[in-house]
């Protein structure tokens, strides 16, 4: 119900109808930014379940956008959960000019996205001439679950020395 603007930052996320409450979550670490979400489900009784918790949570209702995919349950059973196509709905749900891609487990730095909750994009507009359009790598991270999340670069380069928190794959 709250319609984000143009310039500002879209976290688009693909999900299983059971992680709902990691969506809130997600949702409520971006403090109220934009949010579209896949949603998988395997029937209609498993999206209307959905569909009435995201309706009940004020939360999400006022600030996620959410799409329902139905895969059939012989492809459930064959684990050919399509992520790709996922991603894709989450992606195409945006209506603003930036989007991030964001598994539902990852967790966004509060304290880095503040920026990216501005309406008027300032932040985000300047990383692109007017002219141009791009793609961006975020490296992510990922800590130990009694560690806080690092809030600056000297912190979280302790973190990795400390072994304490990794990098999301070997490549990052």
């Amino acid at each position: 119900s709250i319609r984000p603007k143009a310039k500002q930052l879209t976290i688009a996320v693909p999900l299983t109808a059971s992680r709902i409450l990691r969506l809130e979550s997600i949702s409520k670490l971006y403090g109220g930014g934009p949010l579209t979400a896949a949603v998988l489900v395997r029937s209609k009784e498993e999206a209307s379940i959905f569909t009435h918790i995201w309706r009940r949570k004020a939360w999400l209702f006022n600030h996620v956008d959410v799409t329902l995919v139905r895969v059939s349950e012989e492809a459930w059973e064959r684990s050919s959960i399509p992520i790709n196509a996922l991603r894709n709905v989450a992606v195409r749900l945006a209506v603003t000019e930036f989007v991030l891609m964001l598994d539902v487990d990852m967790t966004p730095a509060t304290s880095t996205f503040a920026c990216f909750r501005d309406p008027a994009g300032k932040m985000l507009s300047g990383l692109l001439a007017t002219d141009e359009s791009g793609i961006y790598t975020l490296p992510v991270f990922i800590g130990d679950l009694h560690v806080p999340p690092a809030k600056m670069k000297s912190e979280l380069m302790n973190q990795l020395q400390n072994r304490v928190a990794t990098t999301y794959c070997m490549n990052s």
